[in-house]
């Protein structure tokens, strides 16, 4: 009876700690229900040595493998070239009906200029890729240009399709210049000369009431325009819209090449319920 006893014991016993192994093996292979979701942007960025850019990625749950910063690799695509990002840091915020994914990494080291209106931003962790569309990306070495010193900087918004764009650049130079050839934000948004004004306007305005025949998606290529003032609101057309909320402005003056430093023109976060439903979905390819 008592060797019985003992055999019943240690079949449990054994039947016990298979099944903790298994359950222990099942949790560790389970696959988190993932689902990522970007807002398509136009950034564009000045490159200089730990600087920073931040991606935003909101999430449909809190227990993301994007944090895992210590086993993943993230990587830059830009179509014809990419770069793997250094100096990672993820950062997640709880916000109503969703988990923001703040992404910081430094700036891609690059000699001249690089852009794409496709790029990509992939992330390989221990468990599977998950592929995000960022929209337009843009980042210039100045090394080619002056840095442009201006009194005043702003931009005005006005809603396109129901969602805020920046449609025009306030702008105060510190003296007046002879000419100017080129006005972009990045490197796919215009300056339209042929309907600046001397007028500065607010942070959100109607276009319509100040240009009539405004069109947001022409681009016009213009000759050098004379300056007859220090004062300007510059109207701009996009390549390819999307929102823009900070970049770098470059012009060409008096036959010269400037830049205006990274300039932010929308300060706060985007708010998911008001923007989800233009929102680009992460493709995730779980490894087997």
């Amino acid at each position: 009876m008592k060797k019985i006893k003992l055999i019943i014991i240690i079949s449990l016993s054994l039947l016990l700690i298979v099944s903790i192994t298994i359950i222990i093996i099942a949790s560790n292979n389970k696959r988190i229900e993932e689902g990522y979701h970007t807002i398509l942007e136009n950034r564009s960025y000045v490159y200089d040595e730990n600087r920073k850019m931040i991606f935003n990625v909101y999430s449909d749950t809190e227990n993301s493998l994007i944090a895992d910063t210590f086993n993943n690799s993230y990587i830059l695509d830009l179509g014809n070239l990419r770069f793997t990002l250094e100096n990672v840091n993820v950062s997640m915020f709880k916000i109503p009906e969703s988990t923001l994914i703040k992404i910081k990494t430094d700036i891609p080291e690059i000699s001249n200029v690089v852009n794409s209106d496709s790029a990509k931003l992939i992330i390989y962790t221990r468990k599977n890729t998950i592929t995000l569309k960022i929209g337009a990306i843009s980042i210039l070495n100045p090394k080619n240009y002056t840095l442009l010193s201006v009194d005043r900087l702003y931009g005005s918004y006005c809603l396109v399709d129901n969602y805020k764009q920046l449609v025009g650049i306030n702008i105060k130079f510190n003296k007046i210049y002879e000419n100017v050839e080129s006005f972009k934000v990045g490197e796919y948004t215009y300056g339209n000369f042929r309907t600046m004004t001397n007028d500065n306007y607010d942070n959100e305005i109607n276009i319509k009431k100040i240009i009539p025949d405004y069109n947001i998606y022409r681009v016009e290529k213009t000759s050098p325009i004379t300056l007859n003032n220090d004062s300007y609101f510059i109207p701009l057309n996009y390549v390819s819209l999307m929102l823009i909320r900070e970049g770098y402005i470059t012009l060409k003056i008096n036959n010269k090449d400037y830049y205006i430093d990274n300039f932010t023109f929308m300060t706060n976060d985007l708010s998911y319920e008001e923007y989800k439903d233009i929102m680009k979905d992460g493709e995730i390819i779980w490894l087997s």
